[in-house]
């Protein structure tokens, strides 16, 4: 409730705002539960909730999926992914590459602060100064 209290002054309007978005990320079976009896994947589900109750016009996800097991992966990126497709914008910081390309339209990749490569998943993942940064020079 608290981040939906950003763009809704009244209590009612605010928990009618959580409930909902509390539904989209799929907890609403959970609304009575404290944080920390969720597991880490619905702990993450409850992050991308506190910040689409308030209603932004665009998402920042910063290694939302580090740590999540494969399963957990999978059902956070169908989450971003139909959430983006109903209209919400995500900038993504993701180091897990099955993330970037299931997800990202146009990827930067950034190493010690300088714009490695920009363009598709694909051709981002493929440039070898990428590959070199990821994997180092002997491996690449």
């Amino acid at each position: 409730m608290i981040g939906a209290f950003l763009r809704r002054s009244a209590i009612r309007d605010a928990a009618e705002r959580a409930e909902q978005t509390l539904e989209m990320v799929g907890l609403a079976a959970y609304v009575h539960r404290r944080a920390g009896e969720l597991t880490l994947g619905g702990r993450r589900r409850l992050e991308v909730a506190r910040a689409l109750a308030m209603e932004p016009r665009i998402v920042l996800l910063d290694e939302v999926m580090a740590g999540l097991n494969q399963t957990e992966v999978q059902e956070i990126l169908d989450l971003v992914v139909n959430l983006n497709a109903s209209g919400t914008t995500f900038l993504v910081i993701e180091h897990n590459l099955k993330v970037v390309r299931a997800f990202a339209r146009r990827v930067l990749v950034i190493n010690r602060g300088q714009l490695l490569a920009e363009g598709t998943a694909d051709d981002v993942l493929g440039n070898d100064a990428v590959i070199e940064a990821y994997v180092g020079k002997k491996r690449a």
